[in-house]
This record gives C-alpha cells, structure tokens and sequence, in this order.
C-alpha cells in the first residue's frame, strides 16, 4: 500500500472588503430593481435570475464568514473552506490537502481524505485507520509504504 498527500487547486481570492463591496452592491441594485452595479454583478457572472441573485449573496455571505472564522486576509468565494498552502511549484495559493492510499498490486485508491491541513505531518495516522477499517486487516507480509 502507498499514501500520498498532495495540494493543488487555484481559487479566485476576494478580501473581506471586496464581499462587503460585492454584497452592497447586489443589495443597492436590488432596491433599484436590479439597475446598473447589480445588472454588472449579475452580468459578469451570467447570471439574471432572482434566484441565482440570491446563491450569489449565499455565496458572498458564507465567503465572509468563513473569512472572520480562519482569521486569513482573503478568501475564495467559490470555495471558502480553502487554506492558503504552498503547492508543487512552490507557490503560496488556497488549496486543499488531499490524501490517498493505493493498493501498489491493483493500482485501486483504497482510502482517501481532502484536509485543510498546511501539512502532511497529521496524516500518516489517519490514512492507516482509514484503510484498514475500508480493507480490513492486512494479509500477513503485507506493508505499508
């Protein structure tokens, strides 16, 4: 059996005074029946329906709560649980923290786990208890690498 751990995914960032801009303007233009920063908001993200207007407000709202939760200086409003973590090129981007043990013989992903962890060092615990509660004990002889 391998474990792996990698991070990767790119996300749009939006500092917590951008939602707030984004927010008052969905919520002026709305007053205005959806007149001039509304129909840009809506527009750029083509959109024109009341009930995509108000995922995009969900959005914004969880965006900037999860921003006050993780104490991070920007957030992705596509997906807010994202952590800043340094990838396989070396670059600082939100990300996640994938994890998956793979049968070497099969090639078949026998546990797997997404963290917000930054590192891997936790992970190596888990994924053995993950595999070994999804395949049960291992045969004797069996390794874990």
């Amino acid at each position: 059996m391998g474990i792996r751990g990698a991070t990767s995914y790119r996300l749009k960032l939006n500092t917590q005074q951008k939602i707030r801009e984004k927010l008052k303007e969905i919520e002026q233009a709305s007053n205005r029946k959806l007149k001039s920063a509304a129909k840009n908001i809506i527009e750029q993200h083509a959109l024109g329906d009341e009930l995509q207007k108000e995922q995009i407000i969900e959005k914004l709202d969880k965006a900037e709560e999860e921003l006050n939760k993780s104490g991070q200086s920007a957030v992705s409003i596509t997906d807010p649980e994202a952590r800043f973590m340094k990838n396989k090129k070396e670059r600082i981007e939100l990300s996640y923290n994938p994890q998956i043990t793979v049968d070497h013989d099969s090639g078949i992903i026998v546990a797997n786990d997404v963290t917000q962890d930054y590192t891997d060092h936790a992970q190596l615990e888990p994924q053995v208890n993950s595999t070994l509660e999804n395949v049960g004990e291992l045969p004797e002889g069996a390794k874990m690498s």
